[in-house]
């Protein structure tokens, strides 16, 4: 099965993994470590995850998103605020991210 990065993290097969990027081949035991709660299947895996669009992203997208990466949630609740863009109240930093990158809803 294929995973992807939900956010940024490390640990997983001793690898730095970015926001995005999709890990080949994992298998069942894999999946059952602790890590995977930064992941989430993509296509074939055993639970469906529609994948948004493939687009490669541009520098200047890398680089807001590192910036975001680095900020706190209230900061980054700020700047939805700033935009008038709305979120739940127990929403994680990936989602956050989300929202300030315009992928989320």
């Amino acid at each position: 099965m294929d995973i992807r990065a939900k956010y940024k993290s490390y640990g997983f097969r001793k690898k730095l993994w970015e926001v995005g990027e999709i890990a080949r081949n994992v298998t069942e035991e894999e999946f059952k470590m602790p890590e995977m709660k930064h992941f989430e299947p993509v296509g074939g895996g055993k639970i469906p995850v529609p994948v948004k669009d493939e687009q490669p992203i541009t520098l200047k997208e890398i680089g807001e998103q590192s910036d975001l990466i680095l900020k706190t949630n209230k900061e980054l609740k700020a700047l939805l605020d700033e935009k008038g863009i709305e979120y739940p109240p127990n929403i994680n930093k990936a989602g956050l991210i989300e929202l300030l990158t315009g992928g989320g809803a």
